[in-house]
């Protein structure tokens, strides 16, 4: 198998209580059985902390010619769900919290400014940052998700689209199938 083909890897391991859901992704390494190493070490070479703003990101991070997706979610979602996850760990009043919200004091800085950061660095950079709405993906998962495959340089092919691999990818990508994985469930990791 070359390194641009995408194998089906089940995440399921038959027990009676795991959905199955089948997942592609293309292996840097080469061979039979070259499953992608999903360990903290390749996540971290591959991802960065999704909340950063943009003017903190390393000069690295730019000068590195990296790939960067950006998921901009509408205000008030974004506020709610902020404010859902700070009452997990502290109470706070809804009218202050979006006070503070409107007035830019945020956990990850004013939203606007974390916005425009991302979304001037897509404009001067469109082969590096892809500026991506969640309202678009929710509208047509299909599109967007053949278009992060060819922003990240690995276009579904016109015999995968016949395969129906992009919808395969779709539906064990929907929340219905998401929220039943153990680990969806539990918040654990442990593969064994």
């Amino acid at each position: 198998m070359s390194s641009n083909e995408r194998q089906c890897y089940s995440n399921s391991d038959n027990s009676e209580n795991e959905q199955e859901a089948d997942f592609w992704c293309s292996s840097r390494r080469q061979g039979p059985d070259s499953r992608p190493e999903l360990t903290p070490d390749a996540a971290a070479v591959d991802s960065a902390p999704p909340h950063i703003p943009s003017q903190s990101l390393p000069d690295s991070v730019a000068d590195s010619g990296c790939k960067l997706v950006y998921l901009c979610r509408d205000p008030k979602d974004c506020f709610v769900s902020l404010w859902h996850f700070w009452n997990r760990f502290m109470p706070w009043d809804i009218d202050e919290a979006l006070q503070q919200f409107c007035d830019g004091r945020s956990l990850f800085g004013p939203y606007w400014e974390h916005v425009l950061g991302y979304w001037r660095w897509h404009v001067q950079r469109p082969s590096q940052v892809l500026f991506l709405t969640y309202e678009e993906l929710a509208a047509d998962t299909l599109i967007q998700l053949r278009r992060l495959a060819g922003f990240l340089g690995r276009p579904f092919t016109e015999a995968e689209q016949e395969a129906g691999v992009d919808m395969k990818i779709v539906e064990a990508c929907a929340m219905k199938n998401l929220s039943r994985l153990e680990v969806n469930r539990s918040g654990s990791t442990d593969m064994h």
